[in-house]
């Protein structure tokens, strides 16, 4: 059995620094096409925002409404526990 030596690279079809090449050609072609993403990224939501104002208002209140009914929960848990029945005559009594 015949080990080749490590420097022989013959059965590459292509040299070394041509491989080189190719890695960084591929390299600067993801970040622009990164850059491109990215542009494409902003302008969709720039565009979101303009045409679709009421969904995008719907969505931030539904996310301070999140915010503060797990505000409440951690409050309450470190109060006295009540009774369901207590609860209801709160809610079903004239305010």
């Amino acid at each position: 059995m015949s080990l080749l030596p490590l420097a022989d690279v013959s059965f590459f079809p292509f040299r070394v620094s041509d491989a080189t090449l190719a890695i960084r050609e591929r390299l600067m072609s993801t970040s622009i096409d990164e850059a491109k993403l990215k542009d494409l990224l902003k302008s969709a939501i720039a565009e979101v925002l303009e045409e679709r104002r009421e969904f995008v208002k719907e969505i931030i209140e539904e996310a301070m409404e999140d915010v503060a009914l797990a505000r409440a929960i951690d409050e309450g848990v470190g109060t006295d526990a009540v009774s369901r029945q207590e609860v209801f005559t709160i809610l079903e009594s004239p305010q």
